[in-house]
């Protein structure tokens, strides 16, 4: 398979959060917002590995994710976008569902957020 080129994560939940991972060669944008709802963002150089990294947790990932319960009033949305080198893409999107090492790739990202 080719190399991620670029990729794109949104989360969304309720009452009023929103995250976004936007990686373009070695950076990567976060945004997101505070408490008071003032949407902010930071900027990280990122290593050679990181788009390997994130195509090993990933990598099995497919179509979209939803919970049984077909209404909720609340909850996350979420959205993974992929660019490989190729021109392929990917995307994968769930609501209040998610693969079983969704964890991983969060905690990847936010251990490269949080250095700071």
């Amino acid at each position: 398979m080719a190399k991620i080129k670029s990729l794109k994560i949104t989360i969304d939940g309720w009452p009023v959060s929103f995250y976004r991972f936007d990686a373009f060669e070695n950076v990567l944008m976060y945004s997101y917002n505070d408490e008071d709802v003032k949407l902010k963002s930071a900027k990280y150089d990122i290593q050679n590995d990181f788009y390997e990294n994130v195509e090993n947790i990933t990598k099995d990932w497919t179509g979209k994710y939803e919970h049984d319960l077909l209404f909720f009033l609340d909850g996350e949305n979420w959205k993974l976008d992929i660019t490989y080198e190729d021109g392929n893409e990917k995307h994968v999107s769930g609501d209040n569902a998610y693969p079983e090492n969704y964890d991983e790739l969060i905690n990847y990202l936010n251990s490269i957020v949080t250095k700071d």
